[in-house]
């Protein structure tokens, strides 16, 4: 679901209206800061303004129009993304760029001037981190600028190691950068470089590299992109979980024989090595040996997910069960999403309707009385409590807000959240740490 987040002060409350139409978002009363509101209903025709409310005193108000006004289709995006921009860190690279501009304002030219002179191959001056750091935030999305960035990288990762006691990882906000340029054959083009070898061999930088072909509908790029990170074994994993996700969501999007058994392939290798399949690769694997006619090898595959009862597995299952013509074992899935004893409708099992549509064309072709009957109870049932809700592809193409949690951890032992490596920078404070009690004990000897 899009959406289009923004910040609010204590006493502030915003909303979104339309010009056109005047529809108004209900939910307008937002206290929390970095509120979430949902455009999806508002048609191409609308035209959105933010209207800013600044409560000054108890006696009026004042209303800010915030402009340009953008139709909505423009602030969407052409295409449905697999990860948020929050759970790639690119929020952040952003928020980074405005404070640089803010900071190097009147001098941009000036700079790149400094920094086109210090990269060329005959200089003696050095790229220094920061110098790398400003450029990456600072850069427009032009040729010269781009190539400008791509010589100070190269330069930065040739000089000598030993003269660069900085320990900021580059990779994953270099990659950011292309992300929120929308770049991706200058991202692959440096990725593959070898004159950047090891400059972006960081799990999130694949992640954000991956996400980013994606987007761009570059399905087969990505696999190679994922061929390379296996090789390199990069903190001794060849099965980074988000960008398998990728993988397998791309593979599901080529929908050719060939990805079909790459996909195949590819989750008998992770078993061979133990490596867990988290759910959402569960579901394009299903999904696509659904869709290449194999719905008996798509049950197998969801059998390796530990949440069965989640909506994208069920649905799976159901639609599964009904290409191999047994829809009597769909019912007792059916039944239980159901639920007689929630008056509130909070948090209900839904049946996509598709697939409902499929266990229907089953039902027919079955031909069983009793199987009927009963699934037309269920089915009236599911759309007087509206459990049935869109269609299966609208949900597999969802997006991702946050790294799926493996639900098979064992219990109490915490799991490293991936939000910190997506920080602008991993700056480490490498300086040894002393013990409280000895500093004390060290202070009274030398006073006496």
């Amino acid at each position: 679901m899009m959406v289009i987040t923004y910040f609010s002060l204590e006493e502030d409350h915003a909303e979104l209206i339309c010009g056109n139409c005047a529809k108004k978002d209900l939910r307008k009363q937002q206290r929390m800061a970095g509120g979430r509101r949902d455009v999806s209903r508002f048609t191409g025709e609308c035209v959105l303004v933010l209207a800013l409310t600044r409560r000054l005193s108890s006696f009026f108000d004042i209303i800010f129009i915030l402009t340009p006004i953008k139709p909505v289709q423009a602030l969407l995006g052409g295409c449905r993304t697999l990860f948020a921009v929050q759970a790639l860190g690119v929020d952040g690279y952003e928020k980074q760029r405005e404070r640089t501009v803010q900071q190097f304002a009147g001098m941009t030219d000036k700079f790149r001037e400094k920094m086109k002179e210090f990269s060329t191959t005959g200089s003696k001056n050095m790229i220094f981190t920061e110098d790398l750091k400003n450029m990456v935030h600072m850069i427009e999305d032009n040729p010269e600028d781009m190539a400008l960035v791509l010589q100070m990288m190269k330069r930065f990762n040739q000089q000598n190691r030993h003269l660069r006691f900085g320990n900021f990882v580059f990779g994953p906000v270099v990659m950011r950068m292309y992300h929120f340029l929308n770049q991706p054959t200058q991202a692959l083009q440096a990725f593959k470089d070898p004159e950047l070898e090891g400059f972006f061999d960081q799990l999130a930088t694949y992640q954000v590299l991956c996400d980013l072909l994606y987007n761009n509908a570059m399905y087969q790029e990505v696999i190679d992109v994922f061929e390379i990170v296996k090789s390199k074994q990069v903190q001794g994993t060849k099965y980074p979980r988000n960008v398998l996700v990728i993988v397998f969501a791309s593979c599901y999007k080529l929908n050719t024989v060939q990805s079909y058994e790459y996909a195949l392939s590819l989750l008998q290798q992770m078993k061979t090595v133990g490596a867990l399949p988290v759910r959402r690769l569960v579901t394009y694997a299903a999904g696509l040996a659904v869709n290449q006619n194999a719905p008996n090898i798509a049950l197998e595959i969801l059998s390796l997910s530990g949440v069965s009862n989640y909506v994208t597995i069920r649905n799976l299952k159901l639609l599964s069960l009904s290409e191999l013509g047994r829809p009597e074992d769909c019912l007792p899935i059916l039944r239980t999403s159901i639920e007689v004893d929630n008056p509130t409708g909070e948090k209900r099992s839904t049946v996509c309707s598709d697939v409902l549509e499929k266990v229907a064309q089953a039902v027919a072709k079955a031909n069983n009385k009793e199987v009927t009957v009963e699934f037309e109870k269920i089915t009236k049932a599911l759309k007087e409590t509206g459990q049935i809700s869109e269609n299966l592809k609208s949900i597999l193409d969802a997006d991702i807000s946050a790294p799926d949690a493996d639900r098979r951890f064992p219990q109490g032992q915490q799991r490293q959240s991936m939000q910190r490596s997506f920080r602008i920078g991993q700056s480490l404070d490498l300086r040894p740490r002393r013990n409280p009690l000895y500093e004390r004990e060290r202070q009274s000897i030398r006073s006496d």
